[in-house]
This record gives structure tokens, C-alpha cells and sequence, in this order.
């Protein structure tokens, strides 16, 4: 196995200068950086993290900027899952992590929560740019040495390490996929969530293709303001359903199915059209159990934001170097399935009724 010595004479530099570059100290020449990194590569070099960051006392701090837990029915709370989970993981390598919440409806207040989060020192941040799309206002200002993962939705253009999260294409095919088995033939209808990212576009761009070359029917695709009021969002189903009374399928590209489809139940007469929703927030839950929609797309948000929390740590620890995406796997999720996505929530709702229980008991 290689050591700090090995890389010293492959790299041609001292063995303190070695030191300096794993461990970040010093003044080193970002050539000699360079040369010194590569030789670590080429000699599969992998350092004792724990034992280093023992030592050198060095403390690295990682902000994590996602949208405020309560909005788009709550499905942020699930990345705040992830991202503590992944605190209670690397405390012993003197990792302090912090949550910079901001409204993804509002630019400013991303641009706020980001100021902060480098104004504190932040060595590196993952990004959840949500319903975001000023790539040059969001991502130039960040400082070019300090690295960055995006996860949830990927924005094309960026100098992030790498994007963690679903396949947006696949995922949308995936939903036309069921839609298409549930509904062989007849108008079904695509809401395309705005404001939105590229990924929005893609999930629906896969869902058509699919319903497209399985239905007679083109499927027809639809603007959703997600921004609406109740109110609103009832008149909207309304003109809807009244300007293409014969709909028999609805897929709604974000998680907000859960306004969707309790209007629909209202306005349609009959048999109700078939739903497919995504994300598994408690709202969209209830509509699966109780058979109000057919099928939902789960997209993992805990496991983006652990993944990306630990990469940002290899990456600034380690000098690891990572693929431009991970992909991690989506969930299709009905009735008959639901309960096997309750298990976090059924322990923490029995601790919280049953204080009094302990191991030992």
C-alpha cells in the first residue's frame, strides 16, 4: 500500500510538502497540487481520514441549502432526514453540518441563504436548486474553490462535483409506463409543474413519449402553476375537466398531486380518471391508501441528500474525485406496497406514544 513517501518521490516534491497538500496547510503552488494529486491516484492512495483529522485538529464545515421543510407538502423534510443522518455519521471526523432553509419560491432568499452559508466558511455545499433556474445568478457567485453537489434537479451548465439524483427522463417514462397499462386508450393528460426546473420538462417530455407510442391518443400537456392558491388550483381542475370531459388519465410531474387530485374527485362525474403523482409527502400518502390515486414515483430525497453530504466529504477530506452524476433508483409505489415505506415513520410514531419503553423493559 502507498504511502506519503511513495508519492513524494513519484511526484518529485519533499514528503512535507506531501503533508501540506492532504491535509490542506500551508502555501503549496497549485501546480505542485496538481502533481501531487495525481500521483495519489495513480498509486490508488487513500489516506486515514479519521487519524488525520485526529491529528491535524482541522474541522470542516458543509451547508446544506434546501427549500423550507413545509413547502411542496413537505417533501424537503425528507432531505433533512438525510442530511441528519448523515451528521450523526461524521461528528467523530469533526464535521459540522448546517441547513440554510430558503423559500424556493423567491430568488432573493436563495441568494441570502447562500451569502450566509459562505459568509460562515462553508468548505463545501449541497444544493437542492428546486424551482430555480438563474444559473448565472445562483452558481457564479460561488467562490471557485468551493466545491458543490446538486441533488433533486439537475442544472445543466454548473461546475458541481456531481449531481446526485434520479434519471428525470427515465422517471417520466416510467410514470407513462403505468399510465399507459391502467389507460389503452383515450385522452390522458400531462400537468407540467411551473415554475420548474429542466427536469420537470424532462419527466414529462418521458411521459409523453411513452403514452405517445402505446396510446391512440396523444396525450395532452398542460401548464400547472404550482404557486396557486386552493381556490385556484379547484377552478383550474374545473376548466380542465369541463374543456376535455372525457379524460382518462392525470399525471402531475411534482408532488403536489395531492391538490390535484381531491378537485378532480370533486368535478368529475362517474368513474374517476386514473392518477399517477410523485413523491411519498404524508398528503400524497393518504390519497394512495385510501385509493384516491393509483400510483406514485418516490425519488428517494434522504438518500440524495446523505450521498451528496458524503461525497462533499471525501471530496474536500479525501480529494476523491467522482463521476458528473449518480443516479439513484426511483420507487414506484401503490397500495398494495405503501406499508413497506412506513417503517421510519411507524418506529418514530411509536416512540413518541410509548415514551415509557426501553430495551431493557
Amino acid at each position: 500500500m502507498a504511502g506519503i513517501k511513495d508519492i513524494a518521490e513519484k511526484a518529485n516534491v519533499s514528503i512535507g510538502t506531501v503533508d501540506r497538500v492532504i491535509h490542506r496547510r500551508g502555501r503549496v503552488a497549485k501546480e505542485t497540487i496538481e502533481r501531487v494529486q495525481r500521483a495519489m491516484e495513480e498509486l490508488n492512495y487513500r489516506p486515514d481520514i479519521h487519524a488525520s483529522n485526529l491529528s491535524s485538529g482541522r474541522r470542516y464545515r458543509i451547508a446544506a441549502l434546501i427549500p423550507e421543510l413545509t413547502q411542496d407538502s413537505g417533501f424537503w423534510g425528507e432531505s433533512a432526514e438525510g442530511i441528519r443522518s448523515a451528521v450523526s455519521e461524521l461528528e467523530q471526523h469533526r464535521v459540522d453540518i448546517e441547513i440554510y432553509n430558503y423559500d424556493e419560491w423567491n430568488l432573493a432568499s436563495f441568494g441570502g441563504s447562500l451569502d450566509r452559508a459562505l459568509d460562515d466558511g462553508a468548505d463545501g455545499l449541497l444544493i437542492a436548486p428546486s424551482t430555480l433556474t438563474d444559473r448565472k445568478t445562483l452558481f457564479e457567485r460561488i467562490p471557485g474553490d468551493v466545491p458543490y453537489v446538486i441533488c433533486d434537479s439537475y442544472i445543466p451548465g454548473t461546475n458541481c462535483i456531481t449531481y446526485v439524483g434520479e434519471d428525470s427522463y427515465q422517471a417520466g417514462r416510467t410514470a407513462g409506463r403505468l399510465m399507459a397499462d391502467m389507460v389503452a386508450n383515450g385522452p390522458v393528460v400531462a400537468l407540467r409543474s411551473l415554475p420548474g426546473t429542466e427536469h420537470i420538462g424532462r419527466r414529462v417530455q418521458g411521459f409523453v413519449d411513452v403514452i405517445s407510442e402505446r396510446n391512440q391518443v396523444r396525450p395532452l400537456s398542460i401548464d400547472f402553476d404550482s404557486t396557486m392558491t386552493d381556490p385556484q388550483v379547484d377552478a383550474f381542475v374545473g376548466r380542465l375537466f369541463f374543456e376535455n370531459p372525457a379524460i382518462h388519465g392525470l399525471f402531475l410531474s411534482n408532488s403536489q398531486i395531492n391538490r390535484i387530485a381531491p378537485a378532480v374527485l370533486r368535478h368529475f362525474k362517474g368513474e374517476r380518471p386514473r392518477m399517477v403523482g410523485f413523491d411519498l409527502v404524508p398528503a400524497n400518502r393518504d390519497l394512495l391508501a385510501n385509493g384516491s390515486i393509483d400510483y406514485l414515483i418516490g425519488q428517494r430525497p434522504e438518500e440524495q441528500a446523505y450521498l451528496g453530504i458524503q461525497i462533499l466529504y471525501r471530496h474536500i477530506a479525501m480529494h476523491r474525485r467522482f463521476p458528473p452524476e449518480i443516479i439513484v433508483p426511483i420507487d414506484i409505489i401503490c397500495a398494495e406496497n405503501l406499508g413497506n415505506y412506513s417503517t421510519r415513520l411507524a418506529v418514530e410514531e411509536y416512540a413518541m406514544t410509548n415514551p415509557g419503553d426501553s430495551a431493557t423493559g
